[in-house]
């Protein structure tokens, strides 16, 4: 027996009593913590703060309220002071703006007055510059006129030296322009013989050129004779090879592993020939056509045979007309794929001249499904011929084998014959047979074909060596002659480049020729006219002197007129500065008073207003201390609401201390209970509690609002804490019922 301290739930009311009875009858609570009456403390604790809150702001409207009384009493005593005295005031400042006005008016017509006086002043000025500039302007001319008619002498000796020089330049021009003409001459003739030699060569490698694309054009026709020979020999020659391990025995005892098999299937492909490059109707061929196909098909397994040991067979016109019967009654019961063997058994039957066969049946193998609406060529057919026997050999293995044996023949029959059709739902029938048939065997025409392809083979290739040694010789030569007009070409450039040297030379030189003669005869002309005025210099100069002293008189007149016009427009514009300044002043003071005029009015107007404003300030005082009245009542309030609330938790502390020492035996953890209960009180407040916590904790609880206040009779305003005090009275009671009733059943 352990001592446990108990903390009982003070706000769960009824419903932690009921939930005691409930949950279980034999256990006594563990310590069970709440934190309920401590927040409804923290709640009035809020309430409180914000009662103060609201009365401090209250009282602080209300200070405001009485200082904007206090003002407009004092803006009411002092109109009454004092307004007489102002309107005095007024009536003096009105008065003086007036005469600042007129002043400022009479500044403004002076100013207006002196600014046409200083225009006029600086026109005049303009003027008398303008005449002084055209006075410079005729001195300066004057001065020009006198130096030339003084410097013409030099003038004229520096025009004879210029035609004398000008006279060697021409000497010197004609002199180059001859040794020009004649380089130009010797290029010209280089040129003309590098020209021709090139067109020589280009000759030359033109006819070299075409004999090697002539011979060329023979040996790829040989060559293309040739490769077709060779495909039709691959084609001929096309095969199948048996793997390593692939021998009669095995294959007789279906003892090919699957790598054997692999390998012949993977080592073994089929070849298409361009001449079978045609359209062919797989269900309808014609004779020759079957004829070649079971001719290209006893081929085929012949090479097998052959490498194997064993019989071969002969393609046989007789068995493939037995074929064809097969292929015409085959499935006649609508089944389209295996081998009928009422047809087989019925043809067989019928012909007295075989006496034994079998059956091998391909399927179509191409990549899409057969279809007699599509062109199909005989490479097609073929190519299927050649994947049905491969698979016959090496993909039987589900078969037992029994195709391979069939077609390698390892029951070593002789005089075999083999018959090739192709049924309308594409299935290849490849039919053998024995008996009174040999003399419908086919003339084995591909090893002739064959020969008469390698005796082919041997003349084109002969004939193709020497194609293309002569196209070798061609090659030789076209390299020769295109070294050849390499050469020729890089002279004639280098031979016309030079003549394009020696012309831009010698058009340099008549163009120097040209120039320096034109420059003599306008050098000579202006010699004459230098001459004739030097003669009449003489005559203008006295005359030009005089004009230059008369002009200079004129220039200095202007000058002094300037002076006295810019004098003259200096202390206009100095008069009219200074009434700028007066009147800038006079407009100045003008606004001064205005201003001052201005106030006066405002503290007028605040006088007849303030009766009014104080009216106004104490209706809002009285309204400020309505409020705060009401708000310290509110702060009374809630100060005892919290006085109670912490009454009421010192209370609940006292029942709960006394409850420490009790000495109760109950399970100690929740997996000896299991119980977790969630109970609704008034107004969906939940009160989830854990009957049992090992660590000694339990959900905190959160309190009822008001509504949880008003389903319990009280009245007053002592509702909230007869409330919580109710609650806390049945907490205590359930726990201490539930600790009663566990201690005895626990003695039962």
């Amino acid at each position: 027996m352990k001592n446990k301290k108990v903390l009982t739930s003070i706000a769960l009311g009824t419903a932690v009593a009921a939930t005691g009875m409930a949950v279980n009858t034999t256990a006594n609570a563990d310590t069970v913590k709440t934190n309920t009456t401590q927040e409804v403390q923290k709640a009035n604790s809020s309430k409180t703060v914000a009662a103060q809150v609201n009365v401090n702001k209250s009282q602080n409207q209300v200070n405001q309220a009485q200082a904007d009384v206090n003002s407009a009493q004092n803006t009411v005593n002092e109109a009454n002071k004092n307004t007489d005295t102002v309107q005095s005031q007024i009536a003096s400042q009105q008065s003086k703006v007036n005469q600042d006005k007129q002043t400022v008016a009479s500044d403004k017509s002076a100013v207006s007055s002196q600014q046409s006086v200083t225009d006029q002043k600086k026109q005049d000025l303009i003027n008398a510059q303008s005449k002084e500039s055209q006075a410079q302007s005729q001195v300066n001319a004057d001065k020009d006129q006198v130096s030339k008619l003084q410097n013409i002498g030099s003038v004229v000796n520096n025009d004879k030296n210029k035609v004398a020089q000008d006279k060697q330049n021409v000497a010197n021009d004609q002199s180059q322009v001859n040794s020009d003409k004649q380089a130009q001459q010797t290029a010209q003739k280089n040129a003309n013989d590098a020209n021709s030699k090139e067109q020589s060569a280009q000759s030359s490698l033109d006819n070299a050129q075409n004999k090697l694309n002539n011979d060329k054009n023979k040996a790829n026709s040989i060559q293309n004779d040739l490769n077709n020979v060779n495909s039709q020999i691959q084609s001929l020659t096309n095969g199948i090879k048996v793997p390593t391990g692939y021998t009669s025995q095995a294959l007789s005892n279906g003892n090919i592993s699957d790598t054997v098999a692999n390998t012949g299937m993977n080592i073994n492909d089929f070849v298409p020939n361009d001449k079978d490059n045609y359209n062919v109707d797989p269900t309808n061929l014609t004779k020759e056509q079957q004829e070649e196909i079971t001719e290209y098909a006893a081929d085929l397994i012949n090479q097998v045979r052959q490498q194997m040991g064993e019989p071969t067979v002969s393609a046989n016109t007789h068995m493939i007309d037995f074929a064809n019967q097969i292929a015409a009654d085959a499935y006649k019961d609508g089944v389209s794929s295996g081998h009928d063997a009422s047809a087989l058994s019925n043809t067989f039957n019928n012909d007295s001249s075989l006496m034994w066969f079998g059956e091998n049946l391909g399927p179509w193998w191409p990549t899409e499904s057969f279809n007699l609406s599509k062109k199909y060529t005989m490479n097609t057919v073929k190519e299927d011929v050649y994947d049905a026997v491969k698979s016959f050999l090496f993909n039987d293995a589900t078969e037992n084998w029994g195709h391979a044996q069939e077609t390698a023949n390892t029951s070593g029959r002789k005089d075999e014959g083999l018959g090739v059709a192709i049924d309308k739902f594409g299935n290849i029938h490849f039919d053998f047979g024995t008996g009174s048939i040999s003399q419908y065997n086919i003339a084995d025409s591909q090893s002739s074909d064959l020969k008469k392809l390698e005796e082919q083979q041997s003349k084109l290739q002969s004939e193709l060596n020497k194609a293309n040694s002569v196209v070798e010789q061609d090659q030789n030569q076209v390299n020769q002659a295109q070294n050849a007009y390499n050469q020729a070409k890089s002279s004639a450039d280098s031979a016309n480049q030079a003549l394009n040297n020696a012309n831009t030379t010698l058009a340099n030189a008549q163009k120097k020729l040209s120039d320096d003669q034109a420059s003599l005869a306008n050098d000579q002309k202006q010699l004459q006219n230098d001459e004739a005025e030097q003669a009449n210099a003489a005559k203008l100069l006295p005359e030009a002197q005089k004009k230059l002293a008369n002009d200079e008189k004129d220039l200095a007149n202007a000058q002094q007129d300037v002076k006295t016009a810019q004098t003259a427009y200096d202390q206009a514009n100095d008069k009219l500065n200074s009434l700028k300044d007066k009147l800038a002043k006079d407009e100045a003071q003008l606004a001064n008073d205005e201003k001052k005029l201005s106030n006066l009015e405002n503290t007028m107007n605040d006088y007849k207003n303030a009766p009014a404003k104080l009216e106004q300030a104490k209706k809002t005082l009285e309204t400020a201390k309505k409020n705060l009245a009401s708000a310290k009542q509110a702060l009374a309030n809630a100060n005892s609401q919290l006085a109670r609330a912490e009454q009421a938790y010192n209370q609940a502390s006292s029942a709960t201390t006394e409850m420490e020492t009790t000495n109760v035996s109950h399970p100690m953890n929740t997996a000896e209970i299991g119980n977790n209960y969630t109970l609704r009180k008034h107004n969906s407040n939940v009160v989830k509690a854990d009957v049992v916590t090992p660590e000694l904790q339990a959900a905190e609880t959160k309190t009822a609002d008001k509504k949880m206040a008003s389903s319990m009779p009280q009245t007053g305003e002592q509702t909230e804490n007869t409330s919580l005090f109710g609650e806390i009275a049945l907490g205590i009671s359930a726990v201490l019922a539930s600790f009663g009733l566990g201690y005895k059943r626990k003695r039962n």
